[in-house]
């Protein structure tokens, strides 16, 4: 999931082409999120680029 948000899928795109309900998507979202410590994308992305601190990246 997160590699297709890398790409810059949305939610609804990631959820047809992983054949999971949007809310699902958004759920996992959510945890990554909160398991890395950042808020949304943009920090998400980076995190994984190391362009930023995270909880999980520093």
């Amino acid at each position: 999931m997160v590699r297709h948000a890398l790409e810059g899928l949305a939610a609804k795109n990631i959820a047809r082409r992983l054949e999971l309900s949007q809310h699902t998507v958004n759920d996992h979202s959510r945890a990554v999120y909160r398991k890395l410590g950042v808020s949304g994308r943009e920090e998400l992305f980076a995190c994984l680029q190391n362009r930023a601190p995270c909880t999980s990246c520093a």
